[in-house]
């Protein structure tokens, strides 16, 4: 059944419905799936021996009671910060020069990031005394040994033109996504300025957009509302800084903290810091600067290790310049420890070959009832890599776009982030893209991957799943039960392998809407032997996935129904698994005029 691409079909608990259908979570309603977060303390003793048993000549003694020492040991979990990253600079490139050095400008990467970190793309702004035309220049960029292209440790780009507004000019560079993961932070970064209609060029400054991913140890995540006004021209407005007894207890470590901004209109750019006050010298960060065609902004700071175990009293933003004269700080969400928590340890960088998330490990605390809990409202990647050809006379590689819609890109999962979504489910029919042994074609994982990258970059939810197989050659019948499970757990094991390093932000789900096409019970339960095939399916599914390594052990999975109906035959023929991490997904189109195509000009809720 092909769906309108922005309604969702899979929701969160009981009480939401925020992909248009209900999720229930685990199997044992009476049984948390939530951890303890404190060790359990013990007591010892050491009893005195009787007198019957005592050593002739001596007085029976007591030892002390000694109570064994527990340690705090804080969950885990793996926040990441996407930011801008600003650098003022004094400089200016002559194209017209015959020093091959004045046509370029190198700047040390350390001003910017941190090892680790993902480099997404550099911003060069710069200013001329005429009109610079059309910019002609190359940019490079120091990478690591295991990097997949580039030779000496230095990666240079193909030259390229960018268009300029007269004497003003943002230059974007994208960094290559296969050398993201390969940024050597102790190089440089340069940009070379080749032609253009004016001989020199001023750059005044160079933004670096990268994303940060921290494992840290949190106990707890809480936000307050602020609905604070800042000014950029108003010392007196520029800083919003809250006290942390507003946030937490004054036993709690701060850890990263979230500021939610809301402007009157479009953003255009912000520029600002964070700031920490406290029993140390007072800390301001080096300048941030974001440049957003949204409203609104959340801006995830990573507290360094030196701030963090301050004593910090106040925690807090400022607003330096914008194109909006003013910005609201409208909440605050701060995650922290109650005790004493070990350091923070960056995440290691991806793997082009296996993960992009590697050795990323699954907080205990955030199983399937939190998750759901978690996931505000979602959104449905439909009608793209779900797309298929049961006639097998499209090209692969051209399956994407086959149902009308365009590529999906970083921007249009960013709009979607930007707008308040906070999951995006990712249905993939993989039918297309298998060979005879069922072995996925590496162009076609790679690119979905690729999607699953922008929406865990964006710290959303993602749920990952095969979709359309049913279309193709997932026939739940007793017939090809043997031949279709085997094809099944072939495709569960390459998905799982791909990403099992990823940590628990990542979900997946079995089957869609498995059933056998075009019966009169398509879509009223089936039949029990369609419902028996399916429910073996769902077993090799969590069982394929448990068994293949790193994070799977403990992933979230989602399973369904017959067709993910909720009709009662559907539902009573469901076997719940022996795994208290697992949401069933149940699909509601309701109202079905609002949410089918069959009448496309009815936008009502009745």
């Amino acid at each position: 059944m092909r769906k309108h691409t922005m309604l969702s079909r899979i929701a969160a608990a009981a009480c939401m419905a925020v992909f248009g259908c209900t999720m229930l979570t685990g199997c044992d309603i009476a049984e948390s799936v939530l951890g303890p977060s404190y060790a359990d303390q013990s007591e010892t003793e050491t009893e005195a021996p009787s007198e019957e048993s005592a050593v002739p000549g001596t007085e029976p003694t007591t030892e002390p009671e000694t109570e064994e020492t527990t340690v705090h040991v804080s969950p885990t979990e793996s926040v990441t910060s996407s930011l801008g990253a600003q650098l003022e600079t004094d400089v200016y490139l002559n194209k017209d020069s015959s020093n091959d050095d004045d046509k370029i400008c190198k700047v040390a990467l350390d001003n910017f990031i941190q090892q680790g970190d993902k480099v997404e793309s550099f911003v060069f702004v710069f200013y001329a005394d005429g009109n610079m035309g059309t910019y002609q220049g190359a940019c490079g960029i120091s990478v690591t040994d295991d990097s997949p292209v580039g030779s000496d440790g230095w990666y240079a780009s193909p030259n390229f033109e960018a268009s300029t507004q007269g004497g003003f000019a943002e230059i974007r560079w994208n960094v290559p996504s296969d050398i993201r993961d390969c940024i050597d932070a102790s190089g440089e970064v340069q940009i070379g300025y080749w032609w253009g209609d004016v001989s020199t060029v001023h750059l005044k400054e160079i933004i670096c957009n990268y994303s940060r991913t921290v494992e840290l140890p949190v106990d707890v995540t809480t936000e307050i509302p602020i609905g604070q006004d800042l000014y950029y021209d108003n010392d007196d407005a520029k800083y919003a800084r809250v006290p942390v007894g507003r946030l937490f207890d004054e036993d709690g470590i701060p850890q990263a903290v979230t500021y939610h901004l809301t402007s009157p209109g479009r953003i255009g750019k912000f520029v600002g810091g964070f700031t920490a006050d406290g029993g140390g010298e007072p800390y301001t960060s080096s300048n941030i600067a974001i440049l957003s065609d949204a409203t609104d902004l959340n801006l995830t700071w990573i507290l360094p290790e030196s701030v963090r175990h301050t004593g910090v009293s106040d925690l807090g933003i400022g607003f330096w310049w914008g194109e909006q004269g003013s910005i609201t700080l409208d909440s605050i969400t701060v995650k922290y420890t109650t005790g004493s928590a070990p350091a923070a340890a960056p995440a290691p960088a991806e793997s082009s070959e296996s993960t992009s998330k590697e050795d990323t490990p699954v907080s205990n605390s955030k199983q399937a009832a939190q998750i759901a809990a978690d996931i505000r409202v979602g959104w449905n990647l439909g009608n793209t890599l779900d797309c298929y050809d049961d006639k097998a006379a499209t090209k692969p590689e051209n399956l994407e776009t086959y149902w009308g819609n365009v590529k999906t890109t970083k921007a249009t999962i960013d709009t979607v982030k930007a707008k308040g979504f906070n999951a995006v489910r990712i249905p993939v029919t993989w039918g297309n893209h298998m060979d005879s042994d069922g072995t996925i074609d590496s162009a076609w994982m790679a690119r979905v991957q690729e999607i699953v990258d922008y929406a865990i970059d964006n710290d959303m939810y993602v749920i990952l799943n095969t979709h359309h197989e049913d279309a193709l050659w997932m026939h739940p019948v007793y017939s090809e039960e043997s031949t279709v499970t085997e094809r099944f757990v072939r495709a569960w094991e390459q998905i799982a392998a791909r990403f099992k390093d990823y940590d628990n932000k990542l979900l997946f789900e079995g089957l869609n809407e498995p059933r056998i096409h075009g019966t009169s019970s398509e879509w009223m339960g089936g039949t029990s032997e369609e419902r028996s095939v399916i429910n073996h399916m769902e077993e090799q599914f969590i069982s394929t996935v448990r068994a293949s390594g790193g994070n799977n052990a403990k992933r979230t999975l989602i399973i369904t129904t017959h067709a993910a109906s909720i009709t009662d035959a559907a539902i009573s023929g469901l076997t719940l698994p022996d795994d208290d991490n697992i949401i069933v997904s149940i699909h509601n189109y309701a109202p079905w005029k609002l949410t089918t195509l069959e009448y496309p000009d009815d936008r009502s809720f009745d």
